[in-house]
């Protein structure tokens, strides 16, 4: 049977984004996650690794969705597990140590433009050489503590 009225029959779509949980003794990790420094750390690319190598595997080493599809019950085994809680503080400290450090007021702030940026497989915003230039400018740019502004198409 159909009504006149033509919301009726019409499916209304909502979109919902589920966002997953960390234990609270794993929060450093989804920190580490969402900033790039993770990029260029070895060990912070090693901790993600260890915990489940399959995983990081079929998710192109994406620590924000390896963290995602993670088993909830294996974090919460792993926020108890003082072995790798030491590890997972001690990339943290180095992780903080970086960049918890102000920047030089002194120099000028720059705002640096490329139509794509190479800083990682993760980040599919590069094609070739420029934007792999362009990404290394931005890594020299962090370890150099420069006020820098990327921006780009994406």
């Amino acid at each position: 049977m159909e009504y006149s009225s033509y919301n009726v029959n019409t499916p209304q779509w909502r979109e919902i984004t589920v966002g997953s949980h960390l234990p609270a003794e794993l929060r450093e990790l989804a920190e580490i996650a969402h900033n790039l420094w993770w990029t260029w750390n070895d060990d912070a690319k090693k901790l993600y690794c260890d915990l489940d190598p399959e995983l990081w595997k079929e998710v192109e080493q994406n620590p924000v969705l390896f963290l995602e599809r993670m088993n909830y019950e294996k974090l919460v085994a792993l926020a108890h597990d003082e072995n790798f809680v030491y590890k997972m503080d001690a990339v943290y400290s180095a992780f903080k140590k970086y960049v918890d450090v102000e920047p030089d007021h002194q120099r000028p702030s720059i705002a640096y433009f490329s139509m794509e940026y190479g800083v990682d497989e993760v980040l599919k915003i590069y094609s070739g050489g420029l934007g792999m230039l362009a990404g290394d400018y931005l890594k020299e740019a962090s370890d150099s503590n420069v006020d820098l502004c990327a921006i780009g198409l994406l």
